[in-house]
C-alpha cells in the first residue's frame, strides 16, 4: 500500500506568508509616501495583526505559492476592515467652503484625527443643525481670543480669515463685512473649537452656533477622492 505523500516543510509556508506580506508593506509604504495613498495612524496595527495572521499560516503544511497567496489576501482583507474603520467618505454640498471646495466633490475623512490642526478641514457634527454633518476649517483652539477687525478674523493675533496677504488696513470695499463676529473678543475655554466655512456669506458655522467640543468633531479632511480637487491629499 503506497504511504500518503509528505507534507510541505511548515518553514517554507512561513516564508510564503512573511515573504508576501514583506513585499506588500514595502509597496503600500512607497506608495503612501509618495502621496498615492492615504495613510492614517489607525493603520499602524495593519501590520501587527496581519503579522500575527502570518504568523499561524506559517505553522500550516501549506505549499510555498499557496502560503504567499493566503497570506496576501488576509493581509488584503485586514487593510480593507482597517480602512473602513478608520476612514469615511463625505460629500461636499453647498457652497460654504468655496472655492476650496464645491458641491458634489467627495472627501476622505480620517475619523481617528483630533482637532489639533489649526486651518485644517473638519467635519463637524452639530446638535439641532437642520443640515449636517457640516465641512469647516478650524480657525480657533482652546485659549484662543476670537477677534474681528474690518472683517478679518484673528485668533489671538494670527490672522485666520482671509489670509490672502491684502494689507492689513484695507476697508469693508476690499474687506466684506461678511466675516464679522458675533461677540467678537471672546476667549475659547477648554476643549472648545471654532470653525468658520471658507465662505463666509454662505457659511453657518461657530458665528452663528458657537464654539464646539471635540465629542462633536468626526475627524478631519485627509484625501479627495473626487471633484475640485480631483483625486489625491488633500492640501489645506
Amino acid at each position: 500500500m503506497d504511504s500518503a505523500a509528505p507534507k510541505p516543510p511548515r518553514h517554507l509556508a512561513a516564508i510564503g506568508a512573511v515573504g508576501a506580506m514583506a513585499v506588500f508593506l514595502a509597496a503600500w509604504s512607497v506608495l503612501a509616501t509618495l502621496d498615492v495613498l492615504p495613510f492614517s495612524r489607525g493603520l499602524y496595527f495593519w501590520p501587527l495583526v496581519w503579522g500575527l495572521l502570518a504568523g499561524v499560516l506559517g505553522t500550516l503544511h501549506l505549499r510555498l505559492p499557496t502560503a504567499a497567496a493566503l497570506s496576501l489576501t488576509v493581509g488584503i482583507l485586514v487593510l480593507g476592515a482597517f480602512i473602513g474603520i478608520n476612514f469615511k467618505a463625505v460629500r461636499v454640498d453647498g457652497e460654504s467652503m468655496a472655492p476650496t471646495l464645491r458641491p458634489g466633490d467627495v472627501l476622505m475623512v480620517d475619523t481617528l484625527e483630533a482637532p489639533e490642526a489649526r486651518l485644517g478641514v473638519y467635519v463637524i457634527d452639530v446638535p439641532d443643525e437642520r443640515k449636517g454633518p457640516l465641512i469647516k476649517r478650524l480657525v480657533g483652539l482652546p485659549g484662543d481670543v476670537m477677534t474681528n477687525t474690518f472683517g478679518r478674523v484673528f485668533a489671538s493675533g494670527v490672522e485666520v480669515y482671509p489670509r490672502d496677504g491684502s494689507p492689513p488696513d484695507s476697508w469693508y470695499e476690499a474687506r466684506p463685512a461678511y466675516a464679522h463676529l458675533r461677540g467678537s473678543g471672546l476667549e475659547l475655554p477648554a476643549d472648545a473649537y471654532y470653525f468658520m466655512g471658507d465662505n463666509p456669506p454662505e457659511s453657518r458655522d461657530s458665528r452663528h452656533f458657537g464654539a464646539i467640543e471635540s465629542a462633536a468633531v468626526q475627524g478631519r479632511v485627509v484625501w479627495s477622492l473626487r471633484g475640485t480637487r480631483g483625486f489625491g491629499p488633500f492640501k489645506e
